[in-house]
């Protein structure tokens, strides 16, 4: 997710924003995301599920420290 954020700042952007299942809201709040609102997500046939709106300011944030690989 660091790099992700990375890439995001270098194009020119202070904010990520995403939209989380209820199961990843936890995981996304970890990373210094907040939830702003909750969200229908439209399925075929008429069918929809709540997501969650989430947004992180990067630069108030700072750099994301990322895991290396072995």
């Amino acid at each position: 997710m660091g790099l992700i954020e990375a890439e995001i700042v270098a194009a020119g952007f202070r904010t990520a924003s995403l939209t989380a299942t209820l199961s990843g809201v936890p995981l996304y709040a970890r990373l210094g995301y907040c939830a702003t609102q909750s969200v229908a997500l439209g399925l075929p046939e008429g069918l929809s599920f709540v997501g969650i709106a989430m947004t992180k300011d990067l630069i108030a944030a700072g750099p994301m420290i990322t895991a290396k690989a072995a």
